[in-house]
This record gives structure tokens, sequence and C-alpha cells, in this order.
């Protein structure tokens, strides 16, 4: 590392919105990098108490940092364990995912620009949908001006306990999903040259913004006991994440797809001021045979509604949005229609605000971030019970 200050509040790389979200990702990343520090700094000490032979006062100096090494890797080992939060784990493909970052970004890419995918159908992980898209989305904002073409490849790979030794990864040997984002082709096993960012990072000459990445990076793959293998070049680097492979999901595991609305097709007016709310909503609502109408604020979503009278069957309405937030949206939807079926969700919120509007007479309210089975369950309610 240089030598520019570190500030856990520089949260410039992510979203203004998400930043809060990725706080236990960085510091779970965070974790992991200062016990590599610690392994290392025991080692160290192993080699000095050799040195010393003889020496009773070195001895003693050494033995002190000993054991102050091994308090700071147990409180670090349980700081690491109540930072992994599973609650709003479900079963995700990763095809799907992929197929939803790759059209946001062919809205934006230049005409010399192309992503080229080869993502298996049957890819599926347990994770948070929301955290593996922001992972994509940091990884390729950072890189979509700089480069004229990636390749995202995901596969299946069965890795023994040799080919992670030789990443750098303490990962158990087993099948773990891959997903690779290249430079210069589609892979369907692991080339040479990548390793393990958790175990590299601290010798390497990095800034503060990019240490982040790779803190965020690196956190969330672990909280799903993966990682993240980068290959680095003075020209660019090239990532690949590592997630274990869902074993039994035909038979063992629900998602969304369970709560399919199977009459006449609804509409939803999706209200969120969040680009990836959108598309990750969005592709999920289509998927499940609903048609969306997007609106990024809450004067966009009334004009919407009230320029469509008796078209729209549900507003998923955020709470927090610029221009006109969903309370005060909420109160001019029901001036408009009385009957209005509104499900709110938000992430920073007060009790009394969301109780305000749920006793004005929302139909609902879903924290931020929620899964996609749960969401999908709610809409479903709601419209059955029009």
């Amino acid at each position: 590392m240089n030598d520019k200050d570190f500030d856990l509040r520089d949260l410039s790389v992510f979203t203004e919105n998400n930043y809060l979200s990725a706080l236990p990702a960085i510091m779970n990343g965070l974790c992991l990098a200062f016990k590599h520090c610690l392994h290392n700094n025991s080692a160290y000490q192993d080699l000095l108490e050799e040195e010393i032979d003889g020496n009773n006062s070195a001895k003693k100096y050494l033995q002190q940092c000993k054991q102050l090494t091994s308090l700071m890797q147990n409180l670090l080992q349980q700081t690491h364990q109540d930072l992994i939060l599973k609650e709003n784990e479900e079963r995700l493909g990763l095809h799907g995912i992929i197929s939803g970052v790759v059209s946001r970004y062919e809205k934006i890419m230049q005409k010399d620009q192309k992503i080229e995918t080869d993502v298996d159908d049957n890819l599926f992980i347990q994770g948070n949908v929301y955290q593996i898209q922001e992972m994509l989305y940091r990884y390729l904002d950072n890189d979509i001006q700089e480069n004229k073409s990636w390749y995202i490849s995901g596969h299946y790979v069965n890795l023994t306990s040799v080919d992670l030794k030789q990443l750098h990864s303490n990962l158990p040997a087993g099948m773990y999903a891959m997903l690779a984002i290249l430079r210069d082709k589609i892979i369907t096993e692991i080339p040479s040259g990548f390793y393990d960012i958790s175990e590299e990072w601290a010798s390497r000459n990095i800034d503060t913004s990019e240490l982040m990445q790779l803190l965020y990076w690196s956190g969330v793959a672990d909280s799903y006991n993966g990682c993240v293998l980068e290959k680095k070049t003075k020209e660019h680097s090239e990532i690949i994440i590592l997630l274990p492979m869902l074993e039994g999901w035909k038979a063992k595991t629900k998602d969304y797809s369970e709560h399919h609305f199977n009459d006449s097709p609804k509409t939803i007016l999706l209200v969120d001021d969040e680009d990836m709310i959108w598309d990750v909503i969005n592709d999920m609502l289509q998927d499940m045979g609903y048609q969306v109408i997007l609106a990024g604020n809450g004067i966009e979503a009334v004009e919407i509604y009230e320029n469509n009278p008796h078209m729209i069957d549900l507003v998923l309405l955020d709470m927090i949005m610029p221009k006109m937030g969903g309370q005060e949206a909420f109160m001019k939807l029901k001036k408009i229609d009385p009957n209005v079926n509104v499900l709110l969700s938000s992430g920073y919120v007060s009790g009394e605000e969301v109780a305000d509007v749920l006793n004005a007479g929302a139909k609902g309210f879903l924290k931020k971030p929620y899964r996609m089975a749960d969401l999908a369950k709610k809409i479903k309610e709601i419209i059955e019970d029009q």
C-alpha cells in the first residue's frame, strides 16, 4: 500500500443510496485483510524466536507480542462471524443476473465497444441479488471508459486442494460457480495468473479507492463462502468470482417463480431513483408476466398514474427519493384514486413514517434489501385481494 490515509468514510466509489449497505461487506473484507496480516505477523514471530535464542529480555517481549497477536486473531474471528449476514439470501440464477447487467451497459456503450457472454442457464448460487449486481456494476463502471470489450463467462468448475493452493486461496476443495470478466476471451476453466485478492492486496501499491473496491469484493464473496480472483497487469485487471455451487437446488430451494401470477396480465408502476433497483425488479417482474412502467421519483409517479386511469394495478413505491418522496407521493395518489394499491419499500426510514402511510391505506411495507421471493409473494397477495 502507499502512504495515503485510509478513510472508511470514503465510500464515493459506491452509489449514494447504497453506501450503508456496502459498509458490512467492506468491514468483512477488512477482517479478512487483518486476519491475513496477523497470520503473517505470527509467522514472522516464530522466525524471530529462533533468532533471539539466549536473549531473555527479547524473549519476554516477543512472548507479549505473540499473546497480543493471538488475542487480536480471536477478536477478529468473532467479528468476522458476526458480520456475515444470511437473512437476505436466496437462490439466484447467474444467467439472468448477467443478462440484466449486460442489457444495462449495452444502452450506454460506444459503437466500438462490445460485451460477449457465455453463462450456463443452470448456474445457480445462494446469495443476495443486490450485492452480486453491485459487484459487477462497480467493476464495469470503473472499466467502461478504458476498455473496448468484455468477455463474461459463467460455468461450474471442480477445484482440487492443489488448484486452490495455486490460486493462493484458502477455500475448501469442491464445485464452484465461476463468473469471469476478462478482456480477450470466453473461458471454461481458470487461466494461470489469477490469485485470491484477500491474500494479495497487502503486497501491492494501491490507492484508497482501489483498496475499498478490493475490500468490498472480497467481503461480499467471503460472506457466501467464496472469493474473488484477480489478474493484475500494468495496463488493466481482470477478475473471476468463485462462489460455492448450490447443491440440490431443484428439490430443496424455492424462489420467486412459485409466486407467478397466472391470471390476465397486470401492470405495476415501479417507483425508485436507483438504476440498479430498476434493473433487478424490472427483470423479475417481467419474467413473472407483469407489465412494468418505470418512474424515477414521486413527481413522475403521480403524473404517470394520473395519466393512466384504471390501467395500473399496483404501485411499488420507494420512500426516500429526490424531488418528491414516497410519503408525499402516496398522499397525492390517494387523492387521485382512493383505492390505489401501494406497496412501500425503503432501507432507511423511521418506523413512524412507515406507520403513517400504512395507516393511511398503503397495502404493505418491505425493508430493503429484501428477497425477491418476499417481494413476489407480497405483490401477488395484494393483487389477488383486489
